[in-house]
């Protein structure tokens, strides 16, 4: 069976107000909508560190910015919008809409001289959630967050979708770096954070009420989670020797952390105790789950002693609670966590891995697993249908192709990309950007309609547009969308295809579809001939056909995007498949040739059969079928008439009395005399003939039938024949002259053949009995 992919992608994309064709091998064309950028002017600096988009397309920019004056927020060609600084080192959070115009910006932090540097945002519908740190007491909103001796403050708030506040809570860590904190938040309006502290924490946020946290003698993790209204509900901590990469949680609000770690180490909150230890020569990884009261699930170590080091770095988890994760390593790695062995390998340098885990008990089971080349994924998200995308930077050169293929692209400089893979972790595509300078990614998502939004910082100007325009991004921080939707116009076959499809006749093609399950929910694939004639059509995209002649199939369908695409189209070509038989007659002992020029001496009936491809691959067969012409062709009595032993060859009888001529009409295998003689038969075929001995023909004795009885020939000469109508088994006795039984055949059927061709040419008497009774007795005569 032979398969057969198509690939579509899309031909008319937007680019801000205008249509354009973009022509790219990337990302299934994909396009740049619109960007917008966080301007640097006049010694001021502004720091783009985080974004969200929600539901209807609308971005939100979190980030910080410092001195006098003010920066500007803009969209290119839209009209500038001017935040005001309020401190020494202000946060920001800035609202587009799907259009890329500010609806609003707000200054975070609102006293003289204060600093508040803005991490990480969330978003759903209870509101937008943010992760900030300071060294200053802060009024937010109505509220007043106190950094106690200028001590390091982590700040999580919830603000409304105008920017309000509408509740912020700080945690005083000791611990001054908080790039690494980050936050997730449930679809009750729960938020669960991580972030690093020195010796002790509070995780409560009441001043009345304590809930210490404690790991003296160093930098460990706090997780904590919090109500909607942002009253405490559990925390606990993480020991030193772990890092924690990523965090999320699944639909039903459990949490996955993601991390390294080094030695042992206790993944259980409660008094009980979870070890979990690195076998690795350095670092491992490892997957902890909890449930929603902060209890342990499971845990799952990611290394092993073929490993040097493991360095995890992003988690996402599906629907279906199937996780995916992101690492880079070195050496040999076994990453089935279950019974079974799944090893890769990176021997010269570290690779970037991306596995899929799926939820099995008590064990998490290996779906698959893709090496990938020296990229580094900072940021992954999983949409509906669990097809993965992954963002991160490269430098120097970077293999994007999962699994054994290569596919490399070069950077002078760090470089952000996007890669689309597959539900099988294969590529969909992948693009990336060739700056002028050194890129620093921030933030990554991806809408319901599959539109891709990137944010960034770099210290050089870029082209943002992966296809053949251009669109020039200066040096800043921005944010850019592309658009990712997908339709049936213009498909992208792979080489293969382009070269059309052979198959054999009789046989199958498989056709599919790839990435079908983009279609529109409720449309169907179809697919239909070169004559238009209707084939099939599935949700699947998946078609199985048997061609019987050169065909062009068609196929076409409605995908996310609203409009109807051109179809896509292969041909396939049908190679004739031959079987070919060939009847021949050789005289016995002669040397015969066949078709492939084996030759032998045939001494019987022989068939032989050769089996061979065509110039197409196709497999054909010539058989060939042999009857031996006997040296003396025997002849034998039967139901009154003279019969040739050799069957399915030409006949003439001959009259041996009348000097062996020819009997007008006497060319069937049987032949009846009409008067007591000698005759004899030729046997022929092709070149080869041979003549029977001259028998005998009596009319005198010829066939007896008495009680329903029948014996014949008579004369006989190798065989008799007994019809019988009682239906009864019978037993026949044959006696010499002398009286001595010579032949014994018990136990008769009706219709059956019994041999004598042990007796000598004479006279004999023939006795037929059932069950000891006497039931006939008659004469035979055996010819010579």
């Amino acid at each position: 069976m032979e398969l057969l992919f198509l690939e579509y992608s899309p031909v008319v994309l937007r680019y801000l107000l205008f249509l354009l064709l973009i022509v790219t091998s990337g990302l299934h064309g994909q396009s740049l909508v619109g960007h917008m950028e966080m301007q640097r002017i006049n010694g001021s600096y502004a720091y783009l560190h985080d974004m969200a988009v929600d539901d209807t397309g609308n971005v939100y920019v979190v980030g910080s910015f410092l001195f006098s004056p003010d920066f500007q927020v803009a969209h290119p060609g839209g009209m500038p919008y001017h935040l005001n600084s309020t401190g020494a080192h202000d946060g920001y959070l800035v609202k587009y809409d799907d259009s890329g115009n500010v609806r609003w910006a707000v200054t975070l932090g609102a006293m003289g001289s204060s600093t508040e540097k803005t991490f990480h945002i969330k978003l759903n519908h209870h509101g937008i959630y943010i992760e900030s740190y300071t060294e200053r007491n802060l009024i937010l909103g109505s509220e007043r967050v106190l950094a106690p001796g200028q001590e390091p403050t982590v700040i999580i708030s919830r603000l409304d979708f105008c920017g309000k506040y509408i509740w912020s809570r700080g945690f005083t860590t000791h611990y001054s770096w908080h790039e690494f904190n980050d936050l997730v938040v449930d679809t009750a309006g729960n938020v669960t954070f991580r972030m690093l502290f020195r010796d002790s924490l509070d995780a409560d946020p009441n001043p009345d009420v304590a809930h210490y946290i404690r790991r003296p003698g160093g930098n460990n993790w706090a997780v904590v989670k919090l109500a909607a209204d942002g009253t405490y509900l559990w925390s606990f901590p993480y020991p030193g020797n772990a890092m924690i990469k990523d965090m999320t949680l699944d639909a039903s609000g459990k949490l996955y952390l993601l991390g390294d770690f080094s030695g042992t180490m206790d993944v259980d909150p409660a008094p009980t105790t979870l070890f979990i230890t690195d076998p690795a020569v350095g670092t491992s990884g490892f997957i902890t789950q909890y449930s929603t009261e902060g209890e342990i699930m499971r845990a799952v170590v990611i290394g092993d002693a073929g490993t040097s080091q493991v360095q995890t770095e992003a988690l996402a988890v599906d629907d279906s609670e199937n996780l995916y994760y992101t690492a880079r390593y070195l050496g040999t790695l076994d990453v089935d966590p279950g019974p079974g062995i799944k090893r890769l390998t990176s021997t010269t340098k570290d690779r970037s891995l991306i596995c899929k885990l799926q939820p099995q008990q008590p064990q998490l089971q290996l779906a698959w697993a893709h090496v990938m080349g020296d990229i580094h994924v900072s940021q992954m998200s999983v949409d509906e249908m669990g097809k993965p995308y992954l963002f991160g930077t490269f430098h120097d050169s970077a293999d994007f192709l999962p699994g054994p293929g290569q596919q490399l692209s070069y950077s002078q400089y760090f470089a952000a990309f996007v890669l689309k893979l597959t539900q099988a972790g294969t590529s969909r595509g992948h693009f990336y950007f060739k700056p002028q300078g050194d890129m620093m990614p921030c933030a990554f998502a991806v809408d319901e309609e599959e539109n891709i939004y990137i944010s960034g910082v770099s210290d050089h100007w870029f082209d943002a547009s992966p296809g053949a325009a251009q669109t020039i991004v200066d040096r800043n921080s921005f944010v850019l969308r592309y658009d990712s939707c997908f339709t049936p116009a213009g498909p992208e076959l792979d080489q293969q295809s382009l070269l059309g499809q052979r198959v054999c006749q009789g046989d199958s093609i498989t056709i599919q579809v790839t990435n079908a399950q983009e279609l529109r929910q409720g449309e169907y694939w179809h697919i239909r001939s070169s004559e238009m004639a209707f084939a099939d059509s599935n949700t699947t995209g998946v078609f199985r056909l048997a061609p019987d002649g050169p065909r062009t199939y068609e196929v076409f369908g409605r995908g996310r995007c609203q409009m109807d695409g051109e179809v896509m189209s292969t041909n396939v070509w049908v190679d004739s498949v031959y079987s070919y038989t060939r009847f021949d007659t050789v005289c016995e002992g002669s040397s015969y040739q066949f078709i492939d020029g084996t030759e032998w001496a045939i001494t019987g009936d022989t068939v032989y059969a050769l089996q061979q491809q065509t110039q197409a691959g196709c497999d054909s067969t010539w058989r060939t079928e042999l009857k031996v012409i006997p040296h003396k062709p025997g002849v034998r009595t039967i139901k009154g008439e003279l019969q040739a032993h050799a069957e399915g060859l030409n006949y003439q009888w001959l009259s041996c009395s009348q000097g062996s001529i020819p009997i007008m009409g006497a060319t069937g295998r049987n032949y009846t005399p009409d008067a007591p003689g000698q005759y004899a038969v030729v046997v022929y075929g092709g070149s080869c003939a041979d003549t029977s001995a001259c028998v005998n023909w009596s009319i005198g004795l010829g066939e007896s039938t008495r009680n329903g009885i029948t014996l014949y020939p008579n004369p006989a000469r190798d065989h008799l024949s007994l019809q019988s109508s009682m239906g009864e088994a019978l037993d026949v006795i044959i006696y010499n002259t002398k009286g001595q039984e010579v032949s014994r055949h018990t136990g008769v059927e009706k219709d059956q053949d019994l041999s004598i061709n042990h007796l000598s040419p004479g006279l004999y008497l023939v006795r037929i009995s059932h069950q000891g009774q006497l039931l006939q007795e008659e004469r035979l005569v055996v010819e010579g």
